[in-house]
């Protein structure tokens, strides 16, 4: 067993909901919070004079809609400017603006007084949570995490993630896949050993992720990926709630998209009903006095809610095609297909799936919620070697995006190509013209190179000193993905060296890390004051009402006592006088100290 500092945590980092498991001792435990609950709402909530996260922020988003931040992941790694981001400012209920780099931060209102945060701070206080749920588990610290999240993660996104863990306190050892984290869940329980080709389907709240792949013995060897991290329940949720605001501004000429608290209570309940619509052909959709006194009535078949959705579910099927496509597999090639994700439970997802794959059965016998957290702690087990059972396995990931780069402003070459299995290195070598004189800049591309430049990120620059070249002479770029998924850049012209690229400013700069993990120490200071004086004031209101119950309870016995006993001896009464005052002779003394001033002084 390792030492307890050591132990490292997994973290399924969900759009709508997080979970945190660990592996000890070969067993797999999930982690539940304060509640008891093994999910926690990936919510944070700005009030008076506290912070809330999870259910406490969810439960109250309805009458704070524009203070309660959701959906963060999205905002994480890309620019203000980006189509997606623009996309996805239409569809919540809190602000977001862009500062001086371009960055989104979003504006909430707490005491008066406006705050404006990084995606990356709220992102810091829901892993915090994560985090101290753990600690209370195990009973001692915990610093150490893997976190799975979807597919399509960027360069940039990932380097927010591992921001937002130091400023939690966490290292972040790996950030892994959701659907690669699921193979884990479905191969640690497996008898036969031989070898067998699977493909996960994940569709969770937030994202769709496929990945394909073999597992023999301990070893999965990931084949293809594909996904889209904008694609998933949320956008099912919003298409929903559109269709009730049209049907509503039908009915009263009332447009509800002007009311923040009537989207927000009108969000909740069409999620529960596409919930509900996995299970039984109709629901109604209802929430009174919506707006202007005006109740919301509408009834949802499953059918209607599919039609709503179509074009989102096809945009699903097309990434399993895409799989296929890229690890050179056909339907026939597959062992199994495994569902995991909340949303994987639609019966027309379902549907659809049977339908491409020609009627075959669909697995369904992992836990579709938890199957990303025990994936998650089950790699933390195995990097830390904290378990016997998980140092057994191997995983041979693949690499999620193509990485490039450009010389002459703009993007020409591949390095690494996108599904190649890690780890993985790439050269390209490069003529020294005399137009690049003493340095040249080299651009660090991510996606691909078309004329599409939404396919394409720009991920920084570096720069080589081309001083000592010869004059035509040739220098070879290298790039490495190691074991641990980190990228090395290296040139080597007369002599080798490693370069240091400088990233766009899509993500945090290492002071203003530094700061916000200070700005999240004092916050946590304050967080704890602010819960020890309300758990010292709660305990104290329990204690008033406990008392006052005892003794109300004890007069009702007395009194109803008297009622059935009016001509009893004196000495029955003496008695009872004695026994009653016995019990309560605290409180006796302070009545006749107070009859005693009355009597002195009768108008104090």
């Amino acid at each position: 067993m390792k030492q307890q500092s050591e132990i490292a945590i997994g973290i399924d980092l969900g759009l709508k909901y997080s979970r945190v498991g660990v592996m000890i001792n070969d067993q797999f435990e999930l982690i539940a919070n304060e509640f008891g609950n093994k999910f926690t709402p990936s919510y944070v909530a700005f009030v008076d004079n506290e912070i809330l996260i999870g259910e406490a922020a969810l439960n109250q988003q309805a009458k704070n809609p524009t203070n309660t931040i959701y959906n963060v992941m999205r905002l994480m790694g890309r620019r203000f400017s980006d189509k997606i981001v623009q996309e996805e400012i239409q569809n919540l209920l809190f602000k977001v603006e862009s500062d001086e780099h371009d960055r989104p931060k979003i504006v909430v209102q707490q005491k008066q007084e406006q705050l404006r945060l990084h995606p990356e701070e709220v992102c810091s206080m829901i892993l915090s949570k994560m985090k101290t749920a753990a600690e209370i588990h195990l009973g001692h610290k915990v610093n150490q995490a893997v976190i799975t999240t979807s597919c399509n993660l960027n360069f940039c996104s990932k380097r927010a993630i591992e921001d937002a863990g130091l400023i939690s306190g966490l290292r972040i050892l790996r950030i892994i896949i959701d659907s690669t984290a699921a193979y884990f869940a479905y191969g640690m329980n497996l008898q036969n050993i031989n070898l067998r080709t699977i493909l996960i389907f994940n569709l969770g709240g937030g994202s769709i992720t496929v990945s394909a792949g073999d597992i023999e013995f301990s070893i999965i060897e990931i084949t293809s990926t594909s996904g889209n991290r904008n694609l998933g329940g949320e956008e099912f949720d919003n298409l929903l709630v559109n269709h009730c605001c049209q049907m509503f501004q039908q009915q009263y000429g009332i447009d509800l998209r002007q009311n923040a608290r009537a989207m927000s209570r009108l969000k909740i309940q069409c999620q529960k009903s596409k919930e509900t619509l996995s299970s039984v052909n109709q629901t109604t959709i209802e929430v009174e006095f919506i707006a202007q006194d005006k109740n919301l009535s509408i009834q949802i078949t499953r059918e209607t809610f599919e039609m709503i959705c179509q074009d989102l579910f096809k945009r699903c099927i097309s990434y399993v095609e895409e799989v296929l496509k890229e690890g050179c597999l056909t339907q026939n090639s597959l062992n199994q297909i495994i569902l995991v994700g909340g949303s994987s439970r639609i019966p027309k997802i379902q549907e659809l799936l049977k339908e491409y794959f020609n009627g075959k059965q669909l697995y369904n016998s992992i836990d579709k919620d938890e199957a990303a957290v025990l994936g998650a702690a089950f790699m933390g087990a195995l990097l830390k070697k904290q378990s016997q059972k998980c140092g057994e396995w191997l995983l041979i990931d693949v690499t999620p995006y193509n990485l490039g780069i450009g010389i002459n402003g703009q993007y020409e070459y591949y390095l690494i190509k996108k599904n190649v299995h890690i780890p993985v290195m790439g050269q390209q070598k490069i003529k020294i013209q005399q137009a690049y004189k003493k340095k040249l800049e080299v651009l660090l591309y991510e996606g691909d190179i078309s004329y599409n430049k939404e396919n394409q990120r720009k991920l920084g620059h570096f720069n080589i000193d081309t001083d000592n070249i010869e004059q035509q002479g040739e220098i070879t770029i290298s790039f490495l993905i190691d074991g641990n998924h980190q990228l090395v850049i290296s040139t080597e012209g007369q002599q080798k060296r490693n370069v240091v690229v400088q990233f766009e400013s899509v993500t945090l700069q290492d002071e203003e890390i530094q700061r916000l993990i200070e700005e999240s120490e004092r916050e946590k200071n304050n967080q704890e004051i602010v819960r020890q004086k309300k758990e010292a004031k709660n305990k104290f209101e329990s204690l008033i009402y406990n008392y006052k119950r005892l003794i109300l309870d004890e007069f009702a016995r007395q009194e109803e006592w008297l009622e059935s006993h009016q001509d009893e001896d004196p000495q029955i009464y003496i008695h009872k006088i004695e026994d009653l005052e016995l019990k309560f002779q605290h409180h006796v003394e302070l009545i006749k100290q107070v009859d005693f001033k009355n009597q002195k002084h009768p108008y104090i």
